[in-house]
């Protein structure tokens, strides 16, 4: 399990100082740009982007316990 720097992390710990989460969620302002803002009120907007959020943190923490699942915990 090398890595470019050719040292071998020994624990996840070790791992997280160089954890990749470079993929950021969208602003409030661009994911509501496909939305007809004529019928959504700030409630139902604030409520789908609420969800969108915890849809994306959800999904990142997925990616990163696959992508780290066969270190040493």
């Amino acid at each position: 399990m090398g890595e470019k720097t050719g040292q071998t992390p020994t624990s996840l710990g070790q791992t997280l100082g160089k954890a990749d989460f470079t993929q950021r969620p969208m602003s409030l302002r661009k994911f509501l740009e496909p939305f007809d803002h004529s019928s959504l009120t700030d409630a139902e907007a604030g409520d789908k982007y609420a969800s969108y959020k915890a849809s994306f943190a959800k999904q990142q923490l997925e990616d990163f316990f696959e992508k780290h699942k066969n270190l040493a915990w």
